[in-house]
């Protein structure tokens, strides 16, 4: 028996058909919820805009995944699973990327940065040995640019290594001093 899609569901099955064929600016709230099945005011019962529906797909293709694996400290496998879920749906991710690079970019930092502050807030104990400011927000804020950065590098250039490489590319660069890979690079 196949399962009902929820409101949700289908106003992002309807956001990925019409971005294949022109632009996020130039789709309507009217094309997204015909293409649903509903009408516009059950659209804005589920998202402010067109970016709330966005933000709620990756959230929940790309993001909300991850947290299981997070919470039981598989990081490399957090990351693999992002680019595994992006190439999934390569054709999607590239167009959004292609059309709403930084809408896109924010967003994927804001989700990268729940995520990852939920993880530093969990395991910090107040105790930082170099400097304060090392706190939750800090460390969420700089990993979840660094990490977003990859991703969106990965999406505008049209994806040309695989997911597990990509993983291994974040690995290498996040566990590296920025003198450790200037001494790497010049031996």
């Amino acid at each position: 028996m196949k399962e009902k899609k929820s409101v949700e569901e289908a106003l992002a099955a309807s956001l990925k058909e019409l971005i294949a064929e022109k632009a996020l600016d130039k789709i309507t709230i009217r094309e997204l919820a015909d293409g649903a099945g509903v009408i516009r005011a059950t659209f804005y019962n589920h998202f402010r805009d067109k970016y709330d529906l966005v933000e709620w797909i990756l959230r929940e293709e790309l993001f909300s995944p991850v947290r299981p694996l997070l919470d039981e400290g598989l990081y490399r496998q957090s990351v693999l699973l992002i680019f595994k879920n992006i190439e999934r749906d390569r054709a999607f991710y590239a167009r959004l990327a292609s059309h709403m690079s930084e809408e896109l970019r924010q967003i994927v930092r804001r989700e990268l940065y729940t995520l990852l502050y939920d993880l530093f807030e969990t395991a910090d104990t107040g105790r930082h040995a170099h400097a304060e400011f090392l706190d939750p927000h800090y460390l969420a804020s700089y990993y979840s640019n660094s990490i977003e950065f990859v991703i969106m590098e990965w999406m505008r250039l049209d994806m040309p290594a695989s997911p597990e490489e990509m993983a291994e590319i974040y690995d290498y660069i996040a566990t590296r001093s920025l003198m450790g890979i200037l001494e790497e690079l010049r031996s």
